[in-house]
């Protein structure tokens, strides 16, 4: 349920299926990915792996969606309603839905291939000066401290999904409330990498000691090198022995022409697969912007607990580090200078405050 499929999302949001575009720009692209014979040298994008392919697809599919929303005449083509008026509108509408620069950016990068693919004879290098534009306008630290809830806040929304799972009006969605609200309680308590959080094998690097569990990871899978092994949360034992009995059954017996063997992966998708690093970013992503109105990556995780422990109790401040898989404290140091400066920040606002209640108290 990734958000290349559109699937369960909102309409303004879906990538319009090839099968739906116009005939013109179908049999364009469907040229561009043909694969080389003996006869030709195949399409311009014949060379590229199938997944970068489908994402450009999807890409452009999410631009016919804005064109047809906006009632942007596609006719024969969508290819010709590619111009800087409507590709800046477009932006703005991605802002407007809450699209943060960095999928702006991804956005504007599918447009410019598709299009490099199924129009070679024009110059399309307009595209690239809009995302410049955006790129410029991306001020990424204000952006990242307007996402910086806490983790309690985080915690408590993977509390509630779980929650809700006994609400659903099915058993599949069910289970997939349950997963995501485990997986968002348990990146909040231990904010693991992404890589290492969809790589977690029953048996591997989950193991069961007696009543509880426990995450060990080799340095071989580390991005520091250096080995990994921490408690399973007590608190989120008994909710992953729900989801390893009732919920996660369920989803192993869904099946789909996409389904792969799931072994003793420990998060399966919904349609009965391993889920990938980008199905989990993209379910944490969507979870966190229903409920806090921005999207938090698992990335930003990270960040939220180290400056939490930052804030809570900074002489202590260097157990984050293990707790991040840093090899040094070097890294987690920031965390501290910046809570410091949410903590002066704050205190100083409250000052201008306490002026401004005596200034008009003075004038009244």
């Amino acid at each position: 349920m990734g958000r290349f499929h559109g699937r369960g999302q909102s309409p303004e949001r879906r990538c319009m299926p090839l099968g739906e575009w116009p005939t013109k720009d179908r049999e364009s692209w469907l040229s561009s990915i043909r694969t080389a014979d003996i006869l030709d040298d195949g399409g311009a994008r014949a060379g590229l792996r199938a997944v970068s392919n489908r994402k450009m697809e999807l890409g452009f599919g999410r631009y016919q969606t804005f064109l047809e929303r906006n009632d942007l005449p596609m006719n024969e083509s969508a290819l010709e309603q590619v111009n800087k008026p409507s590709v800046l509108r477009y932006v703005s509408e991605l802002r407007e839905l809450g699209n943060s620069s960095g999928t702006i950016l991804g956005r504007l990068q599918e447009l410019h291939d598709v299009v490099c693919a199924m129009g070679p004879e024009r110059d399309w290098n307009w595209i690239r000066s809009v995302s410049s534009s955006v790129r410029s306008a991306h001020a990424h630290g204000i952006e990242k401290r307007q996402k910086m809830v806490g983790t309690d806040d985080l915690f408590s929304l993977g509390e509630h999904l779980m929650k809700s799972a006994f609400r659903s009006r099915t058993a599949r969605t069910a289970a997939i409330d349950y997963r995501d609200g485990l997986i968002i309680a348990l990146l909040a308590l231990r904010p693991l990498r992404l890589r290492n959080l969809a790589t977690l094998e029953l048996g591997r690097t989950l193991l069961r000691d007696n009543d509880s569990f426990r995450i060990a990871f080799e340095g071989s899978e580390m991005k520091n090198g250096v080995s990994l092994e921490f408690e399973w949360p007590g608190v989120l034992t008994a909710p992953l022995q729900e989801w390893l009995g009732r919920y996660r059954p369920a989803l192993a017996r869904l099946r789909s022409r996409w389904a792969r063997e799931i072994g003793n992966a420990l998060w399966v998708s919904s349609h009965g697969s391993p889920m990938t690093k980008q199905a989990i970013y993209d379910r944490i992503t969507d979870r966190t912007r229903e409920e806090f109105g921005t999207a938090i990556n698992p990335h930003l995780f990270r960040d939220i607990a180290a400056t939490t422990q930052a804030i809570m109790d900074p002489k202590h401040v260097g157990i984050t580090a293990p707790l991040l898989g840093h090899a040094t404290f070097s890294t987690t140091e920031r965390y501290y200078l910046q809570a410091r400066l949410i903590e002066a920040s704050a205190r100083y606002q409250g000052r201008i405050s306490a002026l401004r209640r005596r200034l008009t108290r003075t004038k009244t």
